[in-house]
């Protein structure tokens, strides 16, 4: 017990706390003096000291929508911190906060290597917001998260009438459109408010009125 320790243990029952991961089996010998006996050989006991994922690198503070994060791995750890080097081991990462209901593309389940390490190279979110983590999880292991970030709109690309109550009426000298607003937008139905935009309004009609303000 206690890894076949030099000199016998007094007593009947010990911890052994440094076991290697692995499959073993026990054999008490009983010793009183000059005297020995050993028992038969125990049933085998899987030992495992796998205890946590290891997610690394932590995300920066902010992503563009649309754009590759990081390459996340997702590293088997003992509870000690030592790295464990299982392979096959089916690891998923998933949004843990979605502050602004977000969707993770990309390819979200990995498995492990030899050296127990899973590789996520091609994620992405387009909805921006801020306080977004992510979770690695795996059955069987406590779930590792990030810290927050936040996703930024990508660049404006296109002009998106949000709202107009009233977009019709006779024709006039007073105001009797509107209001109108627009909304600068992103490849992902962002709203871009960084920056500025000159807008006119025009109409697509074949009358000759103009609009006036």
């Amino acid at each position: 017990c206690g890894s076949s320790p030099a000199a016998p243990v007094p007593g009947t029952t010990c911890t052994d706390t440094a076991v290697p991961d692995g499959t073993h089996r026990y054999l008490v010998t009983a010793v009183y003096r000059s005297w020995k006996s050993a028992g038969a050989a125990s049933v085998a006991v899987a030992v495992s000291s796998v205890r946590k994922l290891a997610l690394s690198p932590q995300p920066p503070a902010t992503v563009t929508a649309g754009s590759p994060l990081v390459s996340f791995r997702v590293q088997l750890r003992t509870v000690s911190g030592a790295d464990v080097p299982e392979a096959g081991v089916r690891v998923n990462l998933g949004l843990g906060a979605n502050p602004a209901g977000g969707t993770l593309a990309g390819t979200t389940a990995a498995t492990t290597d030899a050296s127990g390490m899973a590789t996520f190279s091609n994620l992405s979110i387009t909805k921006s917001g801020a306080g977004y983590m992510l979770t690695a999880s795996s059955p069987g292991y406590p779930d590792a998260t990030t810290s927050s970030f936040t996703v930024l709109p990508a660049a404006a690309t296109k002009l998106v009438i949000t709202a107009g109550t009233t977009l019709a009426g006779s024709a006039s000298a007073s105001a009797l459109l509107g209001p109108v607003t627009v909304e600068r937008q992103d490849a992902y139905g962002n709203s871009v408010t960084a920056g500025s935009t000159p807008v006119s309004l025009s109409t697509s009609s074949g009358a000759t009125g103009i609009f006036a303000a």
